[in-house]
């Protein structure tokens, strides 16, 4: 069995011809598993099963003599891939049901973890089911709000975490149950809206606890938000992605997220104000001024800087 011998769309496919909605794009699972580093008879830890395509690849890594365990909240995805390994003669791969930031504590030690949703933090049961030396590859939250993700590549020694490197990578937050509605975030959201067809929905620290303020900008960023170009050069969306991660990771306490009919944004909030940089790469902003300035200055020192990547963000990322 090879990674190349695994079909995307085999896996991804649902009983109903649509593709399953817990499935990533085929690219970004490459780039994790290629951070992972995974090698043959590794003992692999994965959270998020998902569609079951990213543990076939694992387990296609690790080979016959490895181990691979997968955790998924989904009862459904979990025995959907579970009938399907078994039917293959895969038993070197074993899908569990239950909350993955748990880890799987009876087949532990694990040398590699991989997870594609987002924990507040990286939880503590991880690396205690961590061999030392082993390597974790996990979205992270550069900021205490939705969508301000990047992906963590570190190394477990003697249980403590040791952050090496961040790179691109948005995924949902974690949960312990399956969302009703993927399109809203499980964490971090102040207000919502379902007036129209698509949610649309806030995050912001400045807000944080005020969900009558929250509320009351995201209606009027709705209704009288000005839409205006980013005012430099900011090249396609992975260039975008590294810029937001400099500007969250500089200011965390005033980092923002929103979606609408723009699509989704990230950038800057305070109490009377908000300003995003949306995924089309156009300014959106309402309210205090301050902040929209803010968010142009921030884009305009990290052009000055060189346009860094997200490997030159510092991986201050915390275990629970």
């Amino acid at each position: 069995m090879t990674r190349s011998a695994i079909d995307y769309d085999e896996w991804t496919t649902g009983d109903d011809g649509e593709q399953i909605t817990q499935t990533s794009a085929p690219d970004i699972i490459a780039d994790l598993l290629d951070l992972l580093d995974v090698q043959p008879a590794d003992r692999v830890l994965e959270v998020g099963t998902g569609s079951g395509y990213s543990t076939a690849l694992l387990a296609a890594l690790t080979g016959p003599a490895g181990r691979v365990t997968s955790v998924d909240v989904d009862q459904g995805l979990v025995a959907r891939a579970s009938a399907r390994f078994t039917a293959a003669g895969w038993h070197h791969v074993e899908v569990l049901a239950g909350d993955g930031l748990l880890g799987a504590p009876g087949r532990a030690p694990f040398g590699r973890i991989i997870a594609w949703t987002t924990p507040p933090a990286i939880p503590r049961a991880w690396l205690d089911q961590a061999e030392d030396g082993a390597v974790l590859v996990s979205p992270v939250q550069l900021a205490p709000v939705a969508h301000a993700h990047a992906v963590l590549r570190a190394e477990v020694e003697a249980g403590q975490l040791r952050p090496r490197s961040l790179h691109r990578g948005s995924f949902i937050e974690s949960h312990d149950r399956t969302p009703e509605d993927f399109r809203i975030p499980t964490r971090f959201v102040d207000a919502v809206t379902t007036d129209g067809a698509t949610p649309c929905w806030l995050s912001a620290a400045a807000l944080r606890g005020n969900p009558g303020r929250a509320r009351a900008l995201l209606v009027d960023l709705l209704g009288h938000g000005v839409t205006e170009a980013a005012g430099t050069a900011l090249g396609g969306y992975a260039e975008r992605r590294a810029a937001l991660g400099h500007v969250l990771a500089a200011d965390p306490d005033r980092a923002c997220s929103a979606a609408g009919p723009w699509g989704r944004g990230t950038g800057l909030a305070s109490g009377s104000g908000v300003a995003l940089l949306t995924s089309g790469g156009d300014l959106v902003h309402v309210g205090d001024p301050a902040v929209v300035d803010g968010l142009r200055v921030a884009l305009r020192a990290w052009t000055e800087a060189g346009r860094p990547d997200l490997s030159a963000v510092p991986p201050d990322i915390r275990a629970w």
